[in-house]
């Protein structure tokens, strides 16, 4: 079932989001480190024994709440990788969390969380200055605020963007481009 992150997740998410950026960091101990963590216990699991934790693939588990992001977001602080889409529980204050905890976050994709808002967005700008990729997809957090945000905060180290659905300007986009 979609509650099982495994190690093709993790491989795949590594290869497609980050490339070579985490190279063989993800390798089979993603899989058998995390098992069959689900649940809202999902984030106090994986922090729990998975610290030194650098790409994760929550994406369309029902049950990851904001709960289950704040446990990761202080217990994994060296997470470089996490996909979030399609995880409807979560808000603005996962991403404060995050933002908080794991300043080395290089790319996140939360694609369909409709529920993050701009609030969300600008957090993750201002805390993970090292973003490569951020995909904000079919959420609220797909703003001109945000990419205003995103430009000033991590113009030269962003490298790809998602922000379809939103309600984004040219004027915002422009700024990305410098």
């Amino acid at each position: 079932d979609g509650a099982s992150v495994g190690a093709a997740d993790g491989a795949a998410l590594g290869a497609a989001v980050v490339g070579d950026a985490l190279g063989d960091a993800l390798g089979d101990a993603l899989g058998d480190a995390l098992g069959a963590a689900v649940g809202g216990a999902v984030g106090s699991v994986v922090a729990g024994s998975c610290r030194q934790l650098q790409a994760l693939s929550l994406a369309s588990i029902e049950e990851v709440s904001d709960a289950s992001v704040e446990a990761l977001a202080a217990g994994c602080v060296e997470l470089r990788a996490l996909c979030l889409n399609g995880c409807e529980r979560i808000t603005d204050q996962a991403l404060r969390a995050l933002a908080r905890g794991c300043a080395n976050l290089r790319a996140l994709h939360r694609f369909g969380c409709s529920r993050i808002g701009a609030d969300g967005g600008r957090a993750i700008a201002e805390g993970c200055q090292q973003l490569a990729s951020l995909d904000l997809t079919c959420s609220n957090a797909a703003t001109d605020a945000s990419l205003y945000a995103l430009a000033e905060a991590c113009g030269s180290t962003l490298r790809g963007l998602g922000a379809g659905g939103g309600k984004v300007s040219d004027a915002a986009v422009a700024a990305l481009a410098g």
